[in-house]
């Protein structure tokens, strides 16, 4: 029902040189912003020829705090390249945690491994993402504030092309 959301992924899709369907799972458009997954951020990582293979996780496990760090392989020059530790003491003082997928214990570790990644990313080939923050973020940070996000609220660039969108299906149709 976003003509105008569908028109930004497709142009992105083909300037980026993605597969439609890539772009169009990976990235969602809220509020008038462009929230990329962290799985599209990790294959764009991943395929940028920055890094030789897969990330590797550490994981570290103390009393009640789980925490989480990437590490992968320079391509360049093949030393060991490592991230922040990201753990649920970061999450809970975040307010993360309100997001309902935390309170899994397996979830938890999974939230937590892409929000590692997304840091890693974000710090070693911040070329490869589109900066903001993530769908996942986004998802954490209005459960912590407690704001939904919805379709009447769309401002900014998009609402400009959405509205030219409308403009051009309305004068196609009395053609």
């Amino acid at each position: 029902g976003k003509p105008a959301d569908v028109f930004v992924l497709l142009d992105l899709a083909e300037s980026l040189n993605e597969p439609y369907w890539k772009v169009i799972n990976g990235i969602r458009v809220a509020q008038g912003r462009l929230m990329v997954t962290a799985e599209f951020q990790i294959g764009r990582a991943l395929s940028s020829g920055v890094f030789r293979g897969t990330f590797e996780y550490d994981r570290k496990k103390e009393k009640d705090n789980l925490g989480i760090r990437v590490k992968a392989i320079s391509a360049q020059t093949g030393e060991t390249v490592i991230g922040p530790w990201v753990d649920l003491k970061m999450a809970k003082a975040d307010g993360w945690t309100r997001n309902k997928k935390y309170q899994n214990p397996e979830m938890a570790e999974h939230m937590l491994r892409l929000r590692a990644a997304t840091f890693f990313i974000r710090l070693h080939c911040p070329q490869t993402t589109f900066g903001g923050m993530t769908a996942e973020e986004g998802e954490d940070v209005a459960a912590a504030q407690a704001v939904s996000y919805s379709a009447s609220t769309s401002s900014g660039g998009v609402a400009m092309i959405e509205a030219k969108a409308n403009d051009l299906v309305e004068k196609n149709e009395t053609v």
